[in-house]
Order: C-alpha cells, then sequence, then structure tokens
C-alpha cells in the first residue's frame, strides 16, 4: 500500500508541475506582449523567462520522483517495464490520528523486540546446561567376589563413587553463559527505547502534515479557488489584468502543490510508523 500510494502522489505532482509550466509559458508570452507595446519592462520578460526556466527543472525532478517510486512498486508487482503503466486511484484519510500509546504498546510484539525473546531463551538454556555440566558425576559399580578365606565362598558387591566437590571447573562457562543472557537483555532495552523516540518522532511528524494539510484544504484551498473565481470576473469585465488570473490560478497549483508534499510526508510518517509497529489500520490522504 505504501509504494502504490507514493506511486499515486508522484503521479499527481507530475500533473500539477506541468500545469504550473503551461502556466508559467502563458505568463512569458503575456508579459512579452505587454513589453511589445511598452506596458513591461526588458526586467519583467527577464523574469519571466526564469520563473518558465525554474518551473521546467520543477517538472523534470517531478518525473524522476515519479520514476524512482515506479521501480519500488514495480519491483514488488515483479513488473520489469515501470514506465509503461499508470496508476488510477483515490487516496483517502480519516482525518482522526490513532492513539499513541496503543502504538507504543504494540512494539513490545513487534518483530523488532520480539527477536530478543528468542534470543534469551536461547541464553537461558545455555546457562542451563553450563549449571548441569558443572555437577559432578557419580559412579556406580557392582560385581561378584570371591572371599579366599571363607573356603572360595561368592558374593555379590555393589559401590557408588561419589567425587568430592572441592572447585566446581565449569564456573567460567556459567558466568560466560549468563553474561551472554545480560548482554541479550540490555540490548533489548536498548532497541526498545530507540524504537520509542522513532515511533514519538514519526508519529509527531504524522500529525504535523495531519494538520498542514487540513489548514490546506480547509482554508487555503476554497480562499484560492475564490479569488480565482473574482479574477476571473474581473478579467472578463475588463477590471483585472490576465497576468493577473495567471498569477491567481499559480497560486492555486501551489497550494494543491502543497497539500501534495504534506500528503507525501504523512505517506512517509504512516510508513515508519508501521514498520515499527507493524500496524496497518491507517488510511491515506485525499490529495487534490
Amino acid at each position: 500500500m505504501q509504494y502504490f500510494s507514493r506511486v499515486l502522489v508522484a503521479q499527481q505532482n507530475v500533473a500539477l508541475q506541468f500545469e504550473l509550466l503551461e502556466l508559467a509559458k502563458e505568463s512569458e508570452a503575456e508579459v512579452e506582449r505587454r513589453a511589445e507595446a511598452a506596458r513591461a519592462s526588458s526586467i519583467e520578460v527577464s523574469q519571466a523567462k526564469l520563473a518558465t526556466s525554474q518551473q521546467s527543472f520543477q517538472l523534470n525532478s517531478s518525473k524522476r520522483q515519479l520514476k524512482e517510486a515506479k521501480v519500488f512498486l514495480s519491483a514488488l508487482w515483479n513488473m520489469p517495464n515501470f514506465s509503461e503503466y499508470r496508476l488510477a486511484g483515490q487516496l483517502e484519510l480519516d482525518t482522526s490520528l490513532p492513539d499513541l500509546s496503543a502504538l507504543q504498546s504494540l512494539i513490545e510484539t513487534s518483530p523488532l523486540i520480539a527477536r530478543y525473546q528468542a534470543e534469551r531463551e536461547v541464553q537461558e538454556a545455555a546457562v542451563e546446561l553450563e549449571k548441569a555440566q558443572s555437577k559432578a558425576d557419580y559412579e556406580l559399580f557392582g560385581g561378584a567376589r570371591y572371599l579366599r578365606e571363607g573356603g572360595g565362598d561368592a558374593a555379590f558387591v555393589l559401590g557408588i563413587e561419589i567425587p568430592w566437590q572441592i572447585r566446581n571447573k565449569n564456573q567460567g562457562n556459567i558466568r560466560s553463559a549468563i553474561a551472554g543472557l545480560r548482554v541479550v537483555d540490555s540490548q533489548r532495552r536498548i532497541v526498545h527505547r530507540n524504537a520509542i523516540t522513532a515511533l514519538s518522532i514519526a508519529y509527531s511528524e504524522l500529525a504535523n502534515s495531519l494538520d498542514e494539510w487540513k489548514n490546506l484544504k480547509e482554508d487555503l484551498l476554497p480562499s484560492a479557488e475564490a479569488a480565482l473565481a473574482e479574477t476571473e470576473t474581473g478579467y472578463e469585465q475588463g477590471i483585472s489584468l490576465y497576468l493577473n488570473v495567471l498569477e491567481a490560478r499559480r497560486a492555486l497549483f501551489e497550494i494543491r502543490t502543497s497539500m501534495l508534499e504534506s500528503t507525501d510526508r504523512y505517506l512517509a510518517a504512516q510508513a515508519k510508523i508501521e514498520q515499527l509497529t507493524r500496524a496497518s489500520n491507517f488510511y491515506t490522504p485525499t490529495t487534490p
């Protein structure tokens, strides 16, 4: 789901950057037309050309990002010709955030931490084995014996040999096995602490990108759409210049681009949280 969503975002970003390039070209043509009519300076023409070149660079950059995103998705799908497909879909968003404490509890059972339980069991078995090997072996023996004094009478003799435990020769191995057990516990604590820290950072990024996306969608996007509509009406009535219409369109597209950037950061934070917790109960943002 992560790679699919990233390709969708990259596709939409390419489309937006292409529209912005078309706007830059229109603005450049309009400025040149005004310059020919002595209503714009050569400096304004140079600035318009620079803006077009910068937007062309942004478009090429977004195409490279799309290509990179498709490489990962194609590898997942085992598709060698990653450039020959285009995804269709809509990203949706549940604006409520998951509970941080619930995510933190999931770390305990994640593969990142669970592996240390298996390693601990191995070390515990090693300790028990070394302790068992430190115990002395008792020797039991028996057999027939002929007594010379009794006229050659025979008797069955049974005995046990118990070695003296003056010094345990396996203490070094026992201490080494216990040290290995402590190392596993220490490593688990370090990994757990680092995972909690990484989760907090990813959760903060998730919340911030979601908040930014909501502000753009609910506040700035409607304002930009209203401003564009008013500017186009003013142009039709001869009140506004065509350059004003182009600038209003540019402002609208830039807000939509910012929404995509927020969506991309949200997806990256979501992927990090899923990596740490193996949770998958997330939704992804709606894109413009």
